[in-house]
């Protein structure tokens, strides 16, 4: 199974991290985190959408950077382990819950 948490509540052990890189938490930046950011590119709902067509067009790009990250994210899936990606925003709306519908969708 693959979800989201959010890293800050609930610690970024044992998940992988989705977002921005974070220099006060150590975080590097992910190759999934959203580029668009609420306020400047739009809403929340916008910016996931925004994210959506992004994800969809740099999978059948074959982004390396994110298809890398796809696939090793299905792989340990595959195994049968859950699959913790964190986040800042859960519990709301999040380019997280993309991510997790896209993992799911794809063959």
């Amino acid at each position: 199974m693959i979800y989201v948490v959010n890293g800050k509540k609930e610690g970024f052990e044992n998940t992988i991290y989705i977002g921005r890189c974070n220099v006060r938490y150590g975080l590097k930046g992910s190759p999934l985190a959203n580029i668009f950011v609420i306020g400047c590119d739009g809403n929340r709902q916008m910016v996931i959408e925004k994210y959506r067509e992004w994800l969809q067009l740099m999978y059948k790009m074959g982004d390396g950077r994110v298809m890398d990250e796809i696939i090793r994210i299905r792989e340990i899936a595959s195994s049968g382990k859950d699959v913790k990606l964190s986040c800042w925003c859960k519990p709301a709306g999040c380019h997280g819950d993309v991510i997790v519908e896209f993992l799911n969708r794809i063959p």
